[in-house]
């Protein structure tokens, strides 16, 4: 199973980089979101900015990123397939390449 959790950097100029932790089959990612909200209006039980209202684009995005993670574990990791540790390591780069692609970090060829 695959786990996905967002969390606030150090504050800086009264905003917090949103970081996200992914989990699976023993591996776990740390990478940047590239969004920022202010530490206090950032909800960890609801891995959401709150309020609402005042961060839709925020929000809408985060739901996104957990969509393209899931997304990507279930096309990557077949059930019920055992993989070694490398050839997790490997999916875990291509999940990595995928993720920055999804971002704008990097472009699709």
């Amino acid at each position: 199973m695959a786990s996905i959790i967002f969390y606030p950097d150090k504050e800086k100029n009264g905003e917090s980089l949103l970081l996200l932790s992914f989990t699976f089959n023993h591996e776990r990612l740390r990478l940047s979101t590239g969004l920022h909200v202010p530490k206090d209006d950032w909800d960890q039980e609801a891995q959401k900015a709150k309020p609402a209202k005042d961060y839709p684009e925020v929000n809408k995005r985060l739901r996104e990123t957990v969509n393209f993670f899931l997304d990507k574990y279930d096309e990557l990791f077949a059930k019920g397939i055992k993989l070694t540790k490398q050839e997790v390591k490997v999916k875990s780069d291509e999940i990595v390449e995928a993720f920055k692609v999804f971002t704008g970090r990097e472009k699709s060829y």
